[in-house]
C-alpha cells in the first residue's frame, strides 16, 4: 500500500511538473502533502505488518495498534538520525559505533520498551559482539547504499548504455 502510493504520488508529480501548474503554491501544498503522507505509511505499514504478522491479529486491530505505536516510533527514528548526523559530524569512527549500538533501537521499542530504555538496550545488546554485529550491518547497509547511491547517479550522468 505505501509503496504504491508513492509511486503514485511520485508520477503524478513528475507529470504535473511539465505542466503550467508547476509555479503555483498548489503544487507545492499538493507535493508537501504527498511526500508527509508517504513519509507516515512507511512506519506505519512496518508496525502494522509487525503486529500482524507475530501476534496474529487481523489488519484492523493491528492498525490500531501501529496507530498508537507510531509517535513514538516517528520520535525514536528522529533521536537516532540526530545521533547518526551528530557522531558523523564527529568522524567516521564515531559514526560506526553509534551507527551499530543504537540501529537495533527499534525492537525493542517495538516490544513494549520506552524510547532512551531501547537505546541502550540496544547498546547493551551489541556489547561484546561489536564486530559481528558490523558485519552483518555491514552485509545489509552497503548493497543498499550501492544501489541507493548508484541507480541515481547512473541517470543523473544519463548514461544510456552500460557495457558489462
Amino acid at each position: 500500500m505505501p509503496i504504491l502510493f508513492f509511486l503514485f504520488s511520485t508520477t503524478s508529480l513528475y507529470l504535473l511538473d511539465e505542466t503550467i501548474l508547476r509555479y503555483s503554491p498548489l503544487f507545492s501544498i499538493l507535493s508537501f502533502i504527498f511526500y508527509l503522507t508517504s513519509l507516515l505509511l512507511f512506519p506505519l505499514s512496518f508496525l502494522s505488518l509487525r503486529h500482524s504478522l507475530s501476534l496474529n491479529l487481523p489488519f484492523k486491530q493491528s492498525l490500531q495498534i501501529s496507530f498508537k505505536k507510531l509517535p513514538r516510533f516517528l520520535l525514536l527514528v528522529f533521536i537516532l538520525i540526530c545521533i547518526l548526523l551528530g557522531s558523523f559530524i564527529l568522524g567516521f569512527i564515531p559514526f560506526i559505533l553509534a551507527f551499530s549500538w543504537f540501529i537495533l533501537s527499534p525492537y525493542p521499542l517495538l516490544e513494549g520498551y520506552e524510547i532512551v530504555d531501547s537505546l541502550l538496550l540496544s547498546k547493551y545488546l551489541v556489547r561484546g559482539r561489536f564486530w559481528r554485529t558490523l558485519l552483518n550491518l555491514s552485509a545489509i547497509t552497503l548493497p543498499m547504499l550501492a544501489i541507493g547511491i548508484g541507480i541515481p547517479l547512473l541517470f543523473f550522468f544519463k548514461i544510456d548504455k552500460i557495457y558489462l
